[in-house]
């Protein structure tokens, strides 16, 4: 991601275009949220996957993951007690290096990356562009290297999708995950519909185009 993001930001050689950019990034990325927000309440509560578990295996799955549901849980309440803008303050980094070994704060790391990279196009080319150099050869070798962990990754998910099946408590777990499965599929297909509408009205380019660039992401998924 830090590879990646520095070859990006620093390949438009100009901060007006990149605060231009970042601008309409964010504000796109908060109106889907809030509809891919309000689609996944509004599914989830209409279908109600998790309504066919047995009491009994809910005893059974709450004795096993009990800890770790009641860990989440402090967290969420921790969240509810902080201000408007607390969002804001968790994004800057206490630790660059405590942040990149966690991937809990991967927005942290972004953020420091993005302040790195405008640092980068800030100075004289001929200083920043070792750097680029750096970090656009460790791009090429990384993807080259997730391009190599994903042939084994089918059998990899294989493997923990059958110890997960063979550990499942009873058969009403995946009668459960059935239904979440088809309440995901659902919701995921109305935003690809809107995403459809935003791309043919609003950028005015064929939405094959932006199917097409989000083919192997999605694939990979």
């Amino acid at each position: 991601i830090a590879a990646s993001l520095i070859k990006g930001i620093t390949g438009m050689k100009d901060i007006s275009q990149l605060s231009r950019m970042g601008f309409k990034t964010l504000g796109l990325y908060l109106i889907s949220t809030l509809v891919a927000v309000v689609i996944g309440l509004g599914i989830v509560n209409t279908i109600k996957p998790g309504v066919g578990v047995s009491e009994e295996t809910k005893n059974q799955l709450l004795a096993e993951y009990g800890d770790a549901a009641a860990s989440y849980e402090l967290k969420a309440q921790g969240q509810r007690g902080g201000g408007p803008l607390q969002a804001l303050v968790d994004v800057v980094p206490d630790n660059i290096f405590n942040a990149a070994s966690n991937n809990g704060m991967m927005l942290q790391v972004i953020f420091f990356v993005i302040f790195l990279a405008i640092g980068i196009i800030l100075v004289p080319p001929a200083k920043g562009k070792p750097l680029i150099d750096f970090f656009d050869s460790l791009n090429e070798v990384v993807l080259k290297m997730i391009d190599v962990i994903m042939l084994f990754a089918p059998y990899g998910v294989f493997a923990l999708m059958a110890q997960l099946v063979v550990s499942s408590p009873s058969s009403d777990i995946f009668i459960a995950l059935g239904w979440y499965a088809l309440t995901l599929v659902l919701g995921l297909f109305i935003m690809i519909g809107l995403y459809f509408l935003v791309v043919k009205v609003v950028v005015g380019k064929p939405a094959s185009v932006f199917f097409q660039g989000i083919r192997p992401a999605q694939l990979v998924a």
